[in-house]
Protein backbone atom coordinates (compact mmCIF):
# COMPACT_ATOMS: atom_id res chain seq x y z
CA UNK A 1 0.00 0.00 0.00
CA UNK A 2 1.26 3.24 -0.96
CA UNK A 3 0.13 6.22 0.54
CA UNK A 4 0.84 10.11 -1.29
CA UNK A 5 1.45 13.30 0.89
CA UNK A 6 -1.32 15.74 0.53
CA UNK A 7 -2.50 18.96 2.40
CA UNK A 8 -5.80 19.40 4.46
CA UNK A 9 -7.45 23.00 4.46
CA UNK A 10 -10.31 23.22 6.83
CA UNK A 11 -12.25 26.74 6.76
CA UNK A 12 -14.38 27.63 9.69
CA UNK A 13 -16.34 30.46 8.67
CA UNK A 14 -20.03 32.32 8.95
CA UNK A 15 -22.75 30.34 7.37
CA UNK A 16 -23.12 33.80 4.89
CA UNK A 17 -19.67 32.65 3.16
CA UNK A 18 -20.29 29.25 2.70
CA UNK A 19 -21.44 29.90 -0.90
CA UNK A 20 -18.63 32.02 -1.59
CA UNK A 21 -15.98 29.26 -0.24
CA UNK A 22 -17.29 26.62 -2.43
CA UNK A 23 -17.21 28.67 -5.90
CA UNK A 24 -13.59 29.18 -5.02
CA UNK A 25 -13.30 25.49 -4.09
CA UNK A 26 -14.46 24.62 -7.47
CA UNK A 27 -12.44 26.73 -9.29
CA UNK A 28 -9.52 25.99 -7.81
CA UNK A 29 -9.43 22.64 -9.61
CA UNK A 30 -10.12 21.13 -6.47
CA UNK A 31 -12.44 17.71 -7.45
CA UNK A 32 -14.25 17.75 -4.38
CA UNK A 33 -14.77 19.02 -0.72
CA UNK A 34 -16.88 18.10 2.53
CA UNK A 35 -19.17 20.82 4.22
CA UNK A 36 -20.18 20.43 8.02
CA UNK A 37 -22.62 22.60 9.76
CA UNK A 38 -23.60 23.75 13.34
CA UNK A 39 -20.08 24.12 14.68
CA UNK A 40 -19.84 25.78 17.60
CA UNK A 41 -17.14 27.48 19.56
CA UNK A 42 -15.82 30.42 21.26
CA UNK A 43 -12.91 32.72 19.85
CA UNK A 44 -11.95 36.02 20.20
CA UNK A 45 -14.96 38.11 18.66
CA UNK A 46 -17.70 36.22 20.80
CA UNK A 47 -19.62 32.52 21.44
CA UNK A 48 -20.72 30.59 17.98
CA UNK A 49 -22.94 28.23 20.12
CA UNK A 50 -26.28 26.91 18.43
CA UNK A 51 -28.73 29.50 20.02
CA UNK A 52 -31.79 28.66 17.18
CA UNK A 53 -32.56 27.36 14.01
CA UNK A 54 -32.61 30.56 12.45
CA UNK A 55 -29.33 32.19 14.10
CA UNK A 56 -27.98 34.13 11.11
CA UNK A 57 -24.16 34.15 12.70
CA UNK A 58 -24.31 30.13 12.90
CA UNK A 59 -20.56 28.50 11.65
CA UNK A 60 -19.73 26.27 8.99
CA UNK A 61 -16.91 24.18 8.53
CA UNK A 62 -15.36 23.18 5.01
CA UNK A 63 -12.31 21.22 4.42
CA UNK A 64 -10.88 19.97 1.05
CA UNK A 65 -7.71 17.68 0.41
CA UNK A 66 -5.17 18.40 -2.47
CA UNK A 67 -1.99 19.27 -4.07
CA UNK A 68 0.37 21.42 -1.77
CA UNK A 69 0.09 24.05 -4.92
CA UNK A 70 -3.50 24.09 -5.32
CA UNK A 71 -4.18 24.62 -1.92
CA UNK A 72 -1.56 27.70 -1.38
CA UNK A 73 -3.72 29.31 -4.20
CA UNK A 74 -7.21 28.16 -2.48
CA UNK A 75 -5.93 30.14 0.99
CA UNK A 76 -4.60 33.36 -1.12
CA UNK A 77 -8.24 33.11 -2.19
CA UNK A 78 -10.17 32.67 0.68
CA UNK A 79 -7.92 34.63 3.17
CA UNK A 80 -9.38 37.65 1.45
CA UNK A 81 -12.80 37.18 2.81
CA UNK A 82 -11.46 37.28 6.25
CA UNK A 83 -11.07 41.18 6.71
CA UNK A 84 -15.00 41.31 6.45
CA UNK A 85 -16.56 38.08 8.65
CA UNK A 86 -15.51 35.56 11.16
CA UNK A 87 -13.19 32.45 10.33
CA UNK A 88 -10.20 30.96 10.83
CA UNK A 89 -8.54 28.26 8.42
CA UNK A 90 -5.51 26.11 8.93
CA UNK A 91 -3.39 23.80 7.40
CA UNK A 92 -2.39 20.25 7.61
CA UNK A 93 -0.09 17.57 6.73
CA UNK A 94 -2.65 14.21 5.34
CA UNK A 95 -1.16 11.05 3.13
CA UNK A 96 -4.37 9.45 1.51
CA UNK A 97 -3.76 6.56 -0.39
CA UNK A 98 -5.70 7.38 -4.07
CA UNK A 99 -3.78 10.87 -4.75
CA UNK A 100 -5.65 11.05 -8.27
CA UNK A 101 -9.11 11.88 -7.05
CA UNK A 102 -8.10 15.22 -5.01
CA UNK A 103 -6.97 17.23 -7.91
CA UNK A 104 -8.16 17.80 -11.41
CA UNK A 105 -4.35 18.66 -12.20
CA UNK A 106 -3.08 15.61 -10.28
CA UNK A 107 -5.81 13.58 -12.38
CA UNK A 108 -5.10 14.93 -15.70
CA UNK A 109 -1.34 14.15 -15.14
CA UNK A 110 -2.46 9.97 -13.99
CA UNK A 111 -4.83 9.74 -17.23
CA UNK A 112 -2.03 11.34 -19.14
CA UNK A 113 0.70 8.51 -17.63
CA UNK A 114 -1.89 6.08 -18.63
CA UNK A 115 -3.10 7.17 -21.90
CA UNK A 116 -3.21 4.05 -24.12
CA UNK A 117 -2.73 1.45 -20.95
CA UNK A 118 -4.70 -0.63 -19.59
CA UNK A 119 -5.11 0.22 -15.97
Amino acid sequence: MQLYKMKRLDIIIETAQREKIIDLVKESGATGYTVYGGVDGEGMRESREDIGFDYTHKNVGIFVIGPEDLIMELVQKISGLFPNCAGILFLSDVEVLRHGLFSRRVLKRVVKRFKGREV
